[in-house]
C-alpha cells in the first residue's frame, strides 16, 4: 500500500541553480569539435559530420544566447 506524501512540506528557496559557465561550455564545444577531426582522419565520414554540424549549432547557439543577454 502507497503513502500519500506529506503536502505541508516548506520550500527551500535557497536552492542553488546548477548551471554551465563560458569554461565549460567552451570545453565541451572543443571536445565535440576535436572527436569530429578524428572521425574525419579515421574515415568516418558519417559520424564527423554529424559531430561538426552538432559543434557549429551548438555555438551559434551560444553565440545568439549572449548577444540576447
Amino acid at each position: 500500500m502507497q503513502e500519500a506524501l506529506p503536502t505541508n512540506i516548506p520550500l527551500n528557496n535557497n536552492l542553488k541553480v546548477l548551471t554551465m559557465n563560458d569554461f565549460k561550455k567552451d570545453l565541451i564545444m572543443g571536445l565535440i569539435f576535436i572527436t569530429g577531426i578524428y572521425g574525419f582522419i579515421s574515415g568516418e565520414f558519417i559520424v564527423s559530420t554529424v559531430l561538426f554540424a552538432g559543434a557549429a549549432i551548438y555555438s551559434n547557439i551560444l553565440l545568439t544566447r549572449r548577444q540576447n543577454k
